[in-house]
């Protein structure tokens, strides 16, 4: 006897996508994605360890990102390992770990064995001829046991290294505690064009990267997550009204003041103040209703501000005391020394 077809209402069905997420991973996808995710992945495995009381004592290891373009230049190296991710008491000192995708459910190993500085200069030797093999410079984390750190080399040529704390208790963050952190993330990552982002595309002509924007929300995303945990941080997360930039959910924030909902805007030269108003208003807008779905107890309007003249929109200040959201302006300058002249030009102003 044949099985009944069952049918679905077209609107239920589409009730039902609509709750559906596209991405499940805690960052968007984009170019950066596989790196921030096997990051993510990084920090997690070495804190459910730590949990455990599963970690070594001392030792190093090194965990390498093979891009997809490159794993057939390294599938037969080492020996394979399952998932590394579902073992928590693998012997992990005195390797460097050849992760073929971002979640370290394919992995290789290369074991090394001797002293400890005989055994950090293989790995630094092994890395650099798997770069070589692959012509690349090669996405990685050093993980030194002793000190319990996980450093993560942001760029090809080590420019930028992330440290990450993974024996440290959960932390909860204030208000006062998201302000700092979003202040020190920017001197270092966006406020010049020699900062981490590295996202001005032509700094002579006040030209940013055309997804600024994302990027600078993906960073501060990966960069809090080392802080406050994976799961404590989220980014493009669905909800009624659409996709929240950020959310530090509740565990992660101090007792009735989370979760906390950012939303990130851009301000770029050529946009007039009218239509930059109008931009901001919308983001007052999307984080009021992004707040709502979330049943948000703080709420962020954050704006990097690339524009030729800089500075806080009175207008956008007003809006947004009215409606108990932080306001945070930062101001990105397209030379080293762009800060200084407009450190003088406000002191000549003053006097």
């Amino acid at each position: 006897m044949s099985q009944p077809i069952l049918q679905l209402d077209d609107n239920i069905l589409n009730r039902v996508k609509s709750n559906i997420p596209e991405n499940t991973s805690p960052f968007a996808q984009g170019e950066d994605e596989e790196q921030y995710r096997f990051t993510s992945f990084i920090c997690e495995y070495f804190r459910n360890r730590n949990a455990l009381n599963s970690m070594p004592s001392s030792g190093v290891s090194y965990f390498v990102f093979i891009p997809p373009e490159c794993i057939r230049d390294v599938e037969n190296l080492g020996i394979g390992i399952a998932s590394l991710r579902k073992n928590k008491g693998y012997d992990l000192p005195g390797k460097i770990f050849l992760c073929l995708d971002s979640s370290l459910n394919k992995t290789r190993v290369i074991p090394f064995s001797g002293n400890d500085d005989s055994v950090w200069n293989q790995l630094e030797e092994k890395l650099h001829e798997i770069e070589a093999v692959c012509g690349e410079g090669l996405f990685h984390a050093i993980v030194d046991y002793a000190i319990q750190t996980i450093s993560v080399f942001l760029t090809e040529k080590d420019e930028y290294e992330l440290l990450i704390h993974y024996g440290k208790e959960q932390e909860r963050f204030s208000k006062e505690d998201v302000d700092k952190f979003s202040n020190e993330f920017h001197e270092r990552e966006t406020k010049l064009p020699t900062c981490g982002m590295m996202i001005w595309d032509h700094q002579g002509q006040y030209k940013l990267i055309d997804k600024a924007e994302d990027r600078i929300a993906l960073r501060f995303t990966l960069t809090l997550s080392a802080i406050l945990g994976k799961d404590n941080v989220s980014q493009e997360t669905r909800g009624a009204h659409g996709r929240a930039d950020v959310i530090i959910h509740t565990r992660a924030m101090v007792e009735s003041q989370g979760p906390c909902v950012l939303e990130f805007k851009v301000l770029r030269k050529g946009h007039s103040e009218q239509s930059c108003e109008k931009w901001l208003s919308g983001g007052i807008l999307q984080v009021l209703d992004y707040g709502k779905d979330r049943e948000a107890k703080s709420h962020y309007l954050m704006v990097y501000d690339g524009r030729k003249k800089l500075g806080k929109l009175t207008s956008i200040e007003k809006k947004t005391a009215d409606n108990n959201i932080i306001y945070l302006h930062f101001e990105m300058y397209n030379t080293v020394d762009g800060e200084r002249k407009s450190k003088l030009s406000n002191t000549v102003q003053d006097q």
